[in-house]
């Protein structure tokens, strides 16, 4: 008799379920609970020129950097608010815009690591309307994601493009 793919899925997810069992069993049975991240060591930063689209009378890039914030207890010192300016839609700097993704990202997020304290930040967090992408769809660069370029913050030039 041919075996349906509701049998072989179960199949599957038993034979799973058996060796994360085994996996536990086998690491002495106790995991331990994850570490989390304290609140005060979390930099949120929000586009503070992203529009109202909801039409609540809130900027709605704030409005999820505060809900973010009170949610999971960041301070307000945290929040960090950018000036930024895009031409070539809302999620991306193109690379001809690289000396104002420095002037609106890298150096603001720089100065408020550096007024918060060196080590005292392990997460950046971006909210809805701050740009992922930095790059150009037709340069034949490709697009790197912005909080790639934010690991090496450290390493960015104000006038060389990295």
């Amino acid at each position: 008799m041919p075996s349906s793919p509701h049998r072989n899925i179960a199949s599957v997810a038993i034979w799973s379920l058996t060796l994360v069992a085994w996996c536990c069993a086998t690491m002495g049975g106790s995991a331990q609970a994850p570490t989390s991240i304290a609140p005060s060591r979390v930099l949120v930063v929000y586009n503070a020129n992203w529009g109202d689209e909801d039409g609540d009378g809130v900027q709605d890039s704030l409005q999820v950097a505060n809900y973010y914030a009170s949610t999971r207890g960041v301070p307000a010192a945290n929040l960090l608010g950018l000036g930024i300016t895009l031409n070539y839609g809302p999620i991306r700097y193109d690379v001809t815009e690289y000396t104002r993704f420095y002037s609106e990202m890298i150096q603001p997020i720089r100065n408020k690591l550096a007024a918060l304290g060196p080590t005292n930040i392990d997460v950046i967090l971006l909210c809805y309307g701050v740009p992922y992408n930095l790059g150009s769809d037709t340069s034949g660069t490709g697009l790197v994601a912005i909080d790639n370029v934010l690991i090496a913050l450290n390493n960015w030039s104000p006038t060389f493009k990295n």
